[in-house]
């Protein structure tokens, strides 16, 4: 998708500061969508690190070619497939020595390979995301496994971790996600549903003065004849009329017709 943009300084023409316009490609996935799996990576690395943890979430992009080689140029990326889609971890050497760092209870100081523990250490953490892409791959997202290449990707937004540790973790999703709606109410899923109902014998209207100047056996008019039909009603909407009155010691409603 593309969208109309102006650029950030202008020319001056005929007196005037003139912007010039120009179309730029915008990521369909909406903001909410990159949220929810946001938050779910938030509750999973909080579980992994055994402590809580902090992001904040940059906006979904279409990187050019050129942002995705260097996105992903000497970064460890870690694929889980789905059914909706493809989704991509990306960790940078730097964020992933933090990574393991934190995951140790450590500091990363020095710029230095990964070990092979830190590797199976930041392949377990990996795994231990994927379940917060189903949302944009679907329920049956497959456990995340190390790639060397993600060509053909489209859409691209990072988490910025700000505790415990300082660190982003890329996300790439092979194509645009649209927002789904959850799972649909089926009316046979009400039917265990109570609701409150009341029956109202009648009803009138009363000025606010004579509200105040109610006292016990003030007679109030009502706006109903004698022998109206009742009315049942739930949360103010009416729903049968009958007549109203006793069966045993309870007050009781039978019901004569539809609303």
């Amino acid at each position: 998708m593309m969208r109309l943009c102006f650029e950030p300084r202008g020319e001056s023409a005929g007196g005037r500061n003139v912007r010039r316009a120009r179309f730029r490609p915008r990521s369909e996935m909406p903001v909410s969508a990159a949220c929810v799996i946001a938050n779910a990576v938030r509750e999973s690395l909080g579980a992994a690190l055994a402590t809580p943890v902090s992001l904040r979430l940059l906006a979904p992009v279409l990187p050019s070619r050129e942002a995705w080689e260097k996105i992903c140029n000497g970064a460890l990326l870690y694929r889980a497939r789905g059914s909706l889609a493809d989704a991509c971890f990306v960790m940078r050497m730097a964020d992933a020595r933090a990574l393991a760092a934190a995951a140790f209870g450590e500091a990363d100081t020095y710029a230095r390979d990964l070990s092979r523990v830190e590797r199976e250490l930041l392949d377990r953490l990996a795994r231990s995301l994927g379940g917060a892409l189903a949302h944009a791959c679907g329920r049956d997202v497959a456990a995340p496994e190390r790639i060397l290449d993600i060509s053909g990707y489209t859409t691209y937004f990072e988490l910025l971790l700000e505790r415990p540790v300082r660190a982003r973790l890329g996300v790439a999703l092979s194509r645009e996600t649209p927002p789904q709606g959850g799972p649909t109410l089926r009316p046979d899923d009400l039917l265990g549903v109570e609701l409150e109902v009341r029956a109202q014998l009648g009803h009138g209207a009363l000025p606010a003065a004579a509200f105040l100047d109610l006292r016990p056996g003030v007679i109030v008019p009502m706006m109903t004849k004698i022998g109206e039909p009742g009315v049942l009603l739930t949360d103010g909407t009416r729903l049968a009329r009958g007549e109203c009155g006793s069966r045993g010691q309870r007050s009781a409603f039978a019901v004569c017709a539809g609303p």
